[in-house]
């Protein structure tokens, strides 16, 4: 009513008022109401973006002459004639009486650039080669999983600088508000003890070693000896594990706590015998031995003597 009545005082007017609803490229229920030159709009709440502004500009106006508003995180894609955002106006498009447009925006999509470590694994969904790219002003969650042999008692993980909490399950979350880096630190590696001992007796400890997780471990110390008998002698040939088994230093990575011991090879120790000939030995099972026979520590053999003429 109030509209009829001053219709001659719009037309000698010398703007027209757009009302410029900017809707983040979704369907939304509108209640419009018109109070003489000017549009009012309920807009519900179920919109990521929405703004309202009017402009005055000349009748008869088109539609580029209006400058749409620049909104953080969102990129302008272009005016509608409806709320559904369905029925677009054209750049030549004029404006000749007060009027409701529609603004359609589309959220920007930022990266989210994740650290990569030997020591730990991010779990997230979209992640590719350690970026995943997200809508502005949406929540991203991420899972930090420590790699076998790493600590995480001082973990700390970080978003452009800022400190975040993990939930109960141990997934960080954060709103996207443009380009982000996470930082991961305070992940220490695991060291390990390796102890090298004369024997499974462990009568003389040779060399004691703090070894990072999956790192080689290299003996410094001296060559172990162990003392020959009558019957052996013996030669250090390597380390071996408390079950036996033999184990390479120059292949075997580090993972835990480990003892190793001395390995020696075992040698009889072979002695001679020199006789004349007019000597004849004997082993114990009555064999004749020659002059270039081996005798070991502890073999009992038997001597007899020939007598020759003259």
């Amino acid at each position: 009513k109030n509209a009829g009545k001053d219709s001659k005082r719009k037309k000698a007017a010398a703007a027209t008022a757009v009302v410029l609803l900017l809707i983040a490229g979704v369907t939304v229920p509108t209640a419009v109401y018109l109070s003489r030159r000017k549009v009012s709009v309920d807009i519900s709440n179920n919109v990521d973006v929405i703004q309202e502004y009017t402009v005055n500009i000349k009748r008869g106006a088109t539609i580029k002459d209006i400058v749409p508003q620049e909104i953080k995180g969102y990129t302008f894609v272009g005016f509608f004639k409806d709320a559904t955002l369905t029925n677009p106006y054209k750049d030549t498009d004029k404006i000749n009486k007060d009027t409701t447009i529609y603004a359609k925006y589309e959220a920007n999509i930022y990266k989210v650039t994740l650290p990569t470590s030997p020591s730990f694994t991010i779990e997230g969904e979209g992640i590719v080669d350690n970026q995943v790219e997200v809508e502005y002003n949406s929540e991203y969650s991420f899972k930090l999983e420590l790699n076998p042999g790493y600590e995480e008692s001082d973990v700390r993980v970080k978003v452009n600088g800022e400190a975040l909490t993990p939930d109960q399950e141990g997934y960080y979350t954060i709103t996207i508000n443009g380009d982000m880096t996470i930082v991961v630190e305070g992940v220490e590696i695991n060291t390990y003890e390796v102890t090298f001992y004369d024997s499974l007796e462990k009568n003389e400890i040779y060399q004691n070693q703090e070894i990072q997780y999956n790192q080689l471990c290299i003996y410094t110390g001296v060559t172990p000896t162990k003392t020959n008998t009558h019957t052996y002698k013996y030669t250090f040939i390597g380390w071996v594990n408390a079950q036996g088994e033999v184990v390479d230093l120059t292949t075997t990575r580090i993972v835990s706590d480990l003892e190793l011991f001395a390995n020696f090879k075992e040698e009889y120790i072979e002695y001679s015998i020199h006789k004349p000939e007019q000597v004849n030995i004997q082993n114990e099972e009555g064999v004749y031995l020659s002059n270039t026979a081996t005798l070991h520590y502890g073999e009992i053999v038997t001597i007899t003597y020939d007598t020759t003429q003259g």
